[in-house]
C-alpha cells in the first residue's frame, strides 16, 4: 500500500506517452524545418531555418500569414462572382492570380518589407557574425518566399476545391507570376528594411509592420514593382496570343532579376553605412537582447 502511495504505476505510464508523443512531434517538426540543410550550404542553410523557425513561433505573422489564404479571397470573391452571384465573372479567370499577389503583398508587412523587425536587437549579431550582410538578406527573403509559396498552395487548393477559377494551367501561371512580382518587391524590400527598419512587436498584432516612410515607400513603388506583369497581361489581351504574354514574362524575368540584385547590392552598402543607426532603430524598446 505504501508502494502505492508513492508511486502510481498508471499515471508514470501516461506520462511517459505523453512524453513520448511530445518528443515525436517535436522531431517530426525538426524534420519539416531542417530542409534548408539539404539545399544550401552554411550559413546560408543556417540563417533560412532559424527565419522558419521563428517565423512560426511569431504570433503576429501567424495572424498575417492566415489571413493571406481567407481574407484574400473575401476581398477578391466579388472578382471571381462577377458582381452578381454568378461564376462566370470576367475576372474569374485571374482570380487565384490576384489573390496570391494579395497573399505575397500582405506577407511583405511582416517579413521582406522589415526584415530585421522581429530580431530588433538580436540584428546585432548579423554584423558580428563572420558571414556577410548579404547572406544574411538572400537566406530572409528566402525564407519569406517559402511562406509565400505556402500561402499560394493553400490557395490553389481552397479555390480549386470550390470551382472558383480554371485548372492547372491557372495555378501554373500564378506561380510564376507572384514569383516575378516577388523579385522587384523583395529587392525593394531589402532596401527599405534597412534604410527605414522598425523593431516589431512579436506578440502585437494589432499594428502594421512598416514605418510611415516606409508605407509611403511602398505605396509608391508598389504599382510600378507589378507595371512589368500588367504589361504581359495587356499584352496578351491586346495581341491574343499566349506567346506574346510569355515573351513579356519572360523580360520582366529578367528584369526582375537584376532590380533584385541591385536592390541587394544598394542594401549590403546601406547596412554597412548606416549600421549604427540601423541598429539604434531596432533596438527601441525590448528586445531578445539586452542593451545599454
Amino acid at each position: 500500500m505504501r508502494r502505492n502511495l508513492r508511486y502510481d504505476a498508471t499515471a508514470a505510464q501516461a506520462m511517459a506517452l505523453k512524453k513520448d508523443a511530445s518528443r515525436k512531434r517535436s522531431l517530426a517538426r525538426r524534420g519539416v524545418l531542417a530542409f534548408p540543410r539539404l539545399l544550401w550550404r552554411d550559413p546560408l542553410a543556417a540563417i533560412v531555418e532559424k527565419e522558419l523557425r521563428s517565423l512560426v513561433r511569431t504570433p503576429r505573422f501567424r495572424m498575417v500569414f492566415v489571413m493571406g489564404f481567407t481574407f484574400g479571397i473575401l476581398v477578391w470573391l466579388p472578382v471571381a462572382l462577377g458582381g452578381n452571384g454568378s461564376r462566370q465573372g470576367a475576372g474569374s479567370s485571374y482570380f487565384l492570380t490576384l489573390v496570391c499577389v494579395y497573399a505575397l503583398t500582405m506577407l511583405g508587412q511582416v517579413t521582406y518589407w522589415n526584415c530585421f523587425g522581429f530580431d530588433r536587437s538580436a540584428a546585432s549579431v548579423y554584423f558580428a557574425a563572420p558571414q556577410p550582410i548579404s547572406q544574411v538578406l538572400i537566406g530572409k527573403n528566402i525564407a519569406a518566399m517559402v511562406f509565400v509559396y505556402l500561402d499560394v498552395s493553400i490557395l490553389s487548393v481552397v479555390v480549386g476545391t470550390f470551382h472558383l477559377a480554371g485548372g492547372w494551367r491557372q495555378v501554373a501561371e500564378s506561380l510564376v507570376v507572384v514569383g516575378i512580382s516577388a523579385m522587384y518587391l523583395l529587392g525593394l524590400g531589402n532596401m527599405a528594411s534597412v534604410n527605414y527598419p522598425r523593431a516589431l512587436s512579436p506578440d502585437n498584432v494589432s499594428r502594421g509592420g512598416s514605418s510611415g516612410r516606409s508605407q509611403g515607400l511602398l505605396l509608391l513603388f508598389y504599382p510600378l514593382a507589378l507595371l512589368p506583369v500588367f504589361l504581359a497581361y495587356l499584352a496578351r489581351w491586346a495581341m491574343k496570343s499566349e506567346l506574346a504574354f510569355m515573351a513579356v514574362l519572360a523580360i520582366a524575368a529578367a528584369i526582375g532579376g537584376v532590380v533584385y540584385w541591385i536592390g541587394l547590392d544598394s542594401a549590403v552598402m546601406a547596412a554597412r553605412s548606416k549600421k549604427e543607426d540601423l541598429l539604434m532603430a531596432l533596438t527601441q524598446g525590448e528586445g531578445p537582447v539586452a542593451t545599454e
